[in-house]
């Protein structure tokens, strides 16, 4: 008995260290200027974090410390509600594309990807995510926040709302929805903070806006969807779905 104990303890432990070891391969694709001082250290940037547990949650270096205070899950692509697990324990290789200027800051443009033993290549995602100088040195941002810059904002008692300038927004039916969200906190005695909401357009925009500028199942039906970050008190939604819920 104690024979089955000691290897299962030593299954764990093997377990426990191949998840805490998880990192991802990054490639560099072709015509990308690395003679350019900021792209190469961009470059190395993205290089170092996906080497760096990115799937894990810690005060990790290479990530913007303004986000890692506003968020238990800083980096929002690895907890944005629709890939399970993450984007980043799924474990594909990764290429960046293009680094480019993003205004004052840099846009890093990745490719996710498998290749099988039959050396077929099977694309997974590709994302956006910005690099930025905090206190004179190099850091990486959500592309959320640039997406959205433009958009609406309002916020109805615990609930902020986001949402793209066609969006009809309604208060009275945002004002039901703050006071059913303060009922169940009540009725179930939970300790909630505030919620953030965005109202996009279509399923493909939530991705965009989430920094997928593609990932798998975009552009199919059906058009409803609706993913929640529930480390983050994060609701994605399309404008559809929100009106077909105040309605009922």
């Amino acid at each position: 008995m104690s024979c089955i104990k000691n290897s299962f303890i030593t299954l764990l432990f093997l377990l426990s260290l191949q998840s805490f070891s998880q990192k991802i391969e990054t490639n560099i694709g072709g015509g990308i200027d690395l003679k350019n001082e900021d792209v190469n250290t961009i470059f190395n940037l993205w290089k170092n974090y996906l080497a760096s547990n990115p799937d894990s949650i810690f005060d990790n270096p290479y990530w913007n410390d303004s986000e890692k205070k506003k968020y238990k899950s800083y980096d929002l692509l690895k907890s944005e509600g629709f890939l399970s697990p993450s984007l980043y324990a799924l474990e594909p290789s990764n290429t960046v594309l293009y680094i480019k200027e993003f205004g004052n800051d840099y846009i890093i443009h990745s490719e996710y990807y498998w290749i099988n033993e039959k050396s077929e290549f099977s694309p997974l995602a590709i994302t956006d995510v910005v690099a930025k100088k905090e206190n004179g040195i190099f850091k990486l941002y959500n592309y959320l926040p640039y997406y959205t810059i433009n958009w609406r904002s309002k916020q109805i008692g615990m609930i902020n709302y986001y949402y793209h300038d066609d969006y009809v927004f309604d208060d009275e039916n945002a004002k039901k929805a703050n006071a059913l969200l303060q009922k169940l906190n009540k009725l179930f005695d939970l300790d909630s903070k505030n919620m953030t909401y965005y109202i996009a357009r279509n399923c493909d925009e939530i991705h965009k806006m989430k920094g997928y500028d593609y990932v798998v199942s975009m552009g199919r039906t059906p058009s409803l969807c609706r993913f929640t970050d529930t480390n983050n008190n994060i609701i994605y939604s399309i404008d559809k779905l929100v009106n077909m819920i105040y309605m009922n």
